[in-house]
């Protein structure tokens, strides 16, 4: 289960359009990386929602998978197809465009290579004519194909060059090198109006950044792509959760590049950042797994981005994995600790409390859900219960951003039981993904909340079906309303199975 909390897509910078038909209102994919395809079990497939004047619909919903008409390649057991999503327009059509991950996928005879897949929008929304099939045997991609290097499992979009065509960049986290294992790379492919470019693309790793390779560093795992320094081009984290520090094993870190009209991403200025920084609250441990959730917003309104790490394994006050989330502030020359903010459950007016494997950031989501100035977080902590040790219910906290920063005196605390379609059950996972957009173009933010192991009771007598829906809230938060998704609503391709975990991750 570790091992999948780990493998969260990446954020884009919020708020973003995600809106695939050009239509003006946000839409949704949903990965459903457990679905059974033609008996392939954990093939995987995406469902996507559109959205429209009263919200996201199932008018038009469109499944995705390896077997769909026009979709390269086929689905195979353990694929994982959409187990990470990431949005961009990448031909800068104006219509925004879904890549796909599957960084469980053979290669070539070599389990678990990985693969990306990159469908471009129009006016009817997604379309297999000339999607982009990427993996490490592309010309222009990094390393020779390797077996576990699990290509694709974290993905980020943004416009690097302001050209108006955005960046992809695709994390490698277990690829081999130097003569370690799981080591990890990043590939950023540039966009163009001939669509993603991998001839013109950049490679990095920590030998880019003159570090030996660590086995287990997983440099990759996790990507956000934000404007740090308010130069107007996008920058690139990296996490890197696997990462020694000090005497910390995996206690995890994050690589900053950033970026500049004449060179495009440049090693030179980027920054490193782990809990041994000086001015960056509490203190490397074992396997706290520091920057295995990232999301970046202008928290407070200064036109630079901010960025939040997940240290989702953070010790607190002696209890095993509770959690906690980093907050590094935008300043002209990039991210700084003059402002660093560190948010977990026994922080002073923070709801609930600190306890062993809540797994307080594991997921993270920047958006503007109030319409003012600042970006909100809304931060996930899918191993919350009811008092059981490792439960999993799941909860998610929104903190309101303010000229100050982050506040908790204006924040919202949600569970399942907050809901008026579910209760919060053993095993829901409520909060293991989030994603925001506007669906009903109000002009607030929404949020999309995954309870991936959310159990529809099709199968009487089974605890754990893990078949999963998706929550959405609307028009701010407090919400005034929500929606409730899962493959067994009318209009929604498929049926809720066993095993699905639909809403496991969500686009960003």
């Amino acid at each position: 289960m570790n091992e999948l909390l780990l493998l969260l897509p990446s954020l884009l910078a919020a708020p973003s359009a995600q809106d695939f038909n050009g239509d003006g209102y946000s839409d949704l994919a949903v990965g459903v990386f457990g679905e059974n395809i033609s008996g392939a079990a954990a093939s995987g497939a995406v469902q996507v929602l559109y959205g429209g004047p009263s919200g996201l619909g199932s008018a038009g919903a469109q499944f995705l998978c390896q077997n769909s008409a026009g979709v390269r390649d086929m689905a195979e057991q353990n694929d994982s197809f959409g187990l990470a999503l990431q949005h961009g327009d990448f031909d800068g059509d104006g219509f925004d465009d879904l890549a796909v991950g599957s960084p469980r996928e053979a290669i070539a005879g070599l389990a678990e290579a990985g693969l990306v897949q990159v469908f471009y929008g129009g006016a009817l929304g997604l379309t297999t004519t000339g999607q982009e099939y990427l993996t490490q045997k592309t010309p222009g991609a990094p390393g020779a194909l390797q077996s576990m290097a699990k290509f694709g499992a974290a993905l980020a979009a943004g416009d690097v060059d302001e050209d108006g065509c955005d960046e992809l960049a695709i994390g490698i986290p277990g690829a081999d090198w130097g003569g370690a294992g799981y080591v990890g790379s990043v590939w950023v492919l540039a966009g163009s109006a001939a669509g993603l470019q991998p001839l013109d693309s950049s490679k990095w790793s920590r030998a880019t950044f003159g570090q030996a390779a660590q086995s287990g560093a997983g440099f990759g795992s996790t990507l956000v792509m934000a404007d740090f320094d308010g130069n107007g081009h996008a920058d690139l984290a990296i996490g890197a959760p696997g990462t020694d520090v000090g005497a910390g094993s995996s206690a995890g870190a994050v690589h900053v590049v950033y970026s500049s009209s004449i060179v495009g991403l440049t090693s030179v200025g980027a920054s490193f950042w782990h809990q041994d920084v000086p001015g960056i609250d509490s203190a490397p441990t074992n396997i706290e797994k520091f920057g295995a959730a990232l999301a970046a917003g202008d928290f407070d309104g200064n036109g630079r981005d901010d960025l939040a790490i997940g240290v989702p394994y953070d010790f607190i006050a002696g209890s095993a994995s509770p959690g906690a989330v980093h907050v590094l502030y935008g300043l002209p020359a990039g991210l700084g600790v003059a402002d660093d903010e560190y948010w977990h459950e026994d922080v002073p007016g923070v709801y609930d409390v600190a306890e062993s494997q809540d797994q307080f950031g594991a997921a993270l989501a920047a958006g503007n859900f109030d319409g003012d100035a600042y970006a909100d977080l809304a931060i996930g902590v899918p191993g919350e219960g009811s008092g059981e040790f490792y439960d999993l219910h799941g909860a998610v906290h929104v903190f309101m951003g303010s000229v100050d920063g982050l506040s908790n005196f204006e924040k919202s605390y949600w569970t399942q039981d907050d809901t008026v379609q579910e209760t919060s059950e053993v095993f829901d996972m409520f909060g293991q993904a989030l994603a925001v957009g506007d669906f009903n173009d109000s002009g607030y933010d929404d949020l999309a909340i995954g309870a991936p192991g959310e159990y529809l009771g099709a199968y009487p007598g089974t605890a754990y079906a893990a078949m999963g829906v998706v929550h959405v809230f609307y028009a701010g938060i407090p919400s005034a309303s929500s929606d409730y998704w899962h493959q067994n609503v009318a209009g929604i391709p498929d049926l809720s199975e066993h095993g699905d975990f639909f809403g496991w991750s969500l686009g960003r």
